[in-house]
């Protein structure tokens, strides 16, 4: 398919015009023009060299045919074939995830705290310890570590010495990068955390913290890993007295992030946020007694951005060269003009961008209040945002357009032929799509209300088109 094509037929012995040349096959070049007969007749123009194909001469387009060569005595020579189109660039291909290859060591937990005190009692906990990178084609990261639970038990023996109960959860290590084509390490939990506050006539509790870790960004090629949950946070807050005023406040901890995904890695989803749970007991007297118990569940972690496309698409070939004009004959007639050199090729289409991670799920929450005066508050916590979509990968660059052939030169009493015009520079090639953006995650329940659900990701701009080719050359004139 890429051989030259035959030439054009010759003219007759005394008189007749030369055939035109055969076009090349795939990246071949153009047959030559069949030659004037031997005293009187023009050279018949070249072939045009054929298209590139990737898989001939690295897809450079075929050269033109040289024009004919006119009769002894008069005639014009033949032009040139007009050289090939460049092939155009392969296009960006993201790397794709690798085969599973295990995972990194996981990050250690944190330290638990646990406060039992008469009075006031605070407790806060560990955070967990973040994952290890991936190393290995294939290796996910490590598993952020869990955070320490943290409990806190506050009590009054005095019936006039109220208590307090306050617990700060740690938060979720960060999971680690994947290896080549692995994905990230998942974040570590947040622990589930417990505030107990017991007196007489008043006690209050309170339960709060724990972000769950996020989730490790994908190695090249990887997904990103899920978020870490948020804690479960618990509040409890009994005044026995019949003038006992309690409140108990517990927000559920926010998932973490998703992580984002390596090149041309989709993101991670977020994690779900914890829930809350709150319950308040006060006493029974009508004008001095109350009972407040407030719950949040945690926000949803936001979806993690997918990868940017990858920037490897192909430049395109260059054309093929323009076939040279032909000889006029020794008195008269005038010289072929070169042809045209062929388009370089079209850039290839860059990578499409990783899709954005899911949002996390919002937490749920609960809320008991009993006695006179109560009062109970649940609300749901909102759910994470969707992570925004990847950014495309770049276009090829476009191919270098062919040079154009040298004319011909001209008889005795006849003009040189004009050389061709360069080829036309091949156009960059587009920019890969951006990835989609990740979908809301769904909100929380409460009694009092549920949370929103999580906006929908952004999705990611397209990728830079490539630069254009070079215009080729023009072809030098021929000589008298």
């Amino acid at each position: 398919p890429c051989a030259a094509r035959p030439a054009g037929r010759a003219g007759g012995w005394l008189f007749g015009n030369g055939g035109p040349g055969g076009l090349g096959g795939l990246g071949g070049t153009g047959g030559a023009g069949g030659n004037g007969g031997f005293l009187f007749g023009d050279g018949g123009p070249g072939g045009s060299g054929g298209a590139g194909n990737a898989a001939v001469n690295n897809g450079i387009g075929g050269r033109g045919g040289a024009g004919g060569n006119a009769a002894l005595m008069s005639g014009a020579g033949g032009a040139g074939g007009v050289g090939g189109i460049g092939a155009a660039g392969a296009a960006g291909v993201n790397p794709g995830p690798a085969a599973p290859n295990g995972s990194a060591q996981g990050g250690a937990h944190g330290a638990p705290v646990a406060t039992s005190v008469v009075g006031s009692a605070t407790a806060t906990s560990g955070d967990g310890g973040l994952g290890a990178n991936g190393s290995l084609v294939g290796q996910a990261g490590g598993f952020g570590g869990q955070a320490g639970a943290a409990t806190a038990t506050g009590s009054s023996i005095s019936g006039v010495i109220p208590s307090l109960a306050a617990t700060s959860g740690g938060n979720g290590g960060a999971g680690g990068t994947g290896g080549m084509g692995g994905m990230g390490g998942q974040g570590g939990l947040g622990a589930d955390n417990t505030a107990t506050a017991t007196a007489s006539i008043g006690a209050t509790a309170t339960a709060t913290g724990g972000l769950g870790g996020t989730g490790g960004t994908g190695g090249s090629g990887g997904d990103g890993a899920l978020g870490g949950a948020g804690a479960n946070n618990t509040a409890v807050a009994a005044a026995s007295g019949s003038v006992g005023q309690a409140r108990a406040t517990a927000g559920g901890g926010v998932g973490g992030s998703g992580g984002n995904g390596g090149i041309g890695g989709n993101g991670g989803t977020g994690g779900a946020g914890g829930t809350g749970t709150a319950s308040a007991a006060g006493g029974t007297d009508p004008n001095t007694a109350k009972a407040i118990a407030i719950a949040a569940g945690g926000l949803g972690g936001t979806g993690g951005a997918g990868g940017t496309g990858a920037d490897n698409a192909g430049m395109g070939a260059a054309g093929g060269a323009g076939g040279t004009g032909g000889h006029a004959g020794l008195l008269f007639g005038n010289g072929g003009v070169g042809g045209a050199g062929g388009a370089g090729g079209q850039g290839g289409l860059g990578a499409i961008g990783g899709g954005g991670g899911h949002g996390g799920v919002g937490g749920s929450a609960t809320a008991t209040a009993t006695g006179a005066n109560s009062q109970a508050v649940a609300v749901g916590g909102d759910g994470g945002a969707g992570g925004q979509g990847g950014t495309g990968g770049a276009g090829g660059g476009g191919g270098v357009g062919g040079a154009g052939g040298d004319g011909g030169s001209g008889g005795w009493f006849g003009q040189p032929g004009d050389g061709g015009a360069g080829g036309g520079a091949g156009a960059g090639g587009h920019g890969g799509a951006g990835g989609a953006g990740g979908a809301g995650g769904q909100a929380g329940v409460g009694a009092s209300g549920n949370g929103s659900d999580g906006q929908v990701g952004a999705d990611g701009q397209a990728g830079a088109d490539g630069q254009a080719g070079a215009a080729g050359a023009g072809g030098s004139p021929g000589r008298r």
